[in-house]
């Protein structure tokens, strides 16, 4: 969101409507151009490309680093908020797992319906968010937010852009589909 003044600055005169939901969406019912889809490869009859793999990794505010609790390593999360989205639940688990903290349990947890919702929990200094590495880059290069392990840990989803492959592709979703595809390989 916070890179699509860019497209619309180059294309006013293209209206979009952006949606989010957790369901699944029926292009060809629905009258959707384009959607995104998370998952090993996409739904058949869609046609789309892979923007990025599922990386994830622990981020917070650096404030929360001046607090009282140390935290170098993966241990001293015990005495943190552990701040989590919804979807992706299973993701500290898999992370401590690899970290080598399988049975760390935080002091306290907070659950969030996006990932969105959890990284500006982890902006605004509430706890430490485990989330995609691809949606903080900016945050990171910013300073916002800081990695405070240099453990990623790859999920076997991707995550996909798809649009049907019964119609032909629209000038606009074509401009808009090589629009997404260029910020997905922009570092910020």
């Amino acid at each position: 969101m916070p890179r699509l003044a860019r497209f619309h600055g180059a294309h006013p005169e293209l209206d979009i409507q952006i949606m989010t939901s957790f369901r699944s969406v029926e292009l060809e019912a629905e009258d959707v151009d384009m959607a995104s889809w998370i998952g090993v490869n996409l739904p058949p009859g869609v046609s789309g490309v892979r923007l990025f793999d599922d990386e994830f990794m622990p981020v917070c505010s650096p404030s929360l680093l001046k607090g009282g609790a140390p935290l170098t390593r993966p241990s001293d999360l015990v005495h943190f908020t552990l701040l989590k989205s919804v979807p992706r639940a299973d993701y500290w688990k898999a992370w401590l797992t690899h970290a080598g903290e399988p049975d760390l349990k935080s002091a306290h947890s907070l659950s969030f319906g996006s990932s969105s919702l959890a990284i500006q929990a982890a902006i605004d200094g509430v706890g430490i968010a485990l989330v995609q590495h691809a949606y903080v880059k900016a945050n990171l290069a910013s300073g916002a937010l800081v990695a405070p392990f240099d453990i990623k840990v790859r999920g076997k989803n991707g995550y996909y852009l798809g649009w049907s492959s019964a119609r032909p592709v629209s000038e606009a979703l074509a401009l808009f589909r090589d629009w997404i595809l260029e910020e997905v390989g922009r570092p910020d």
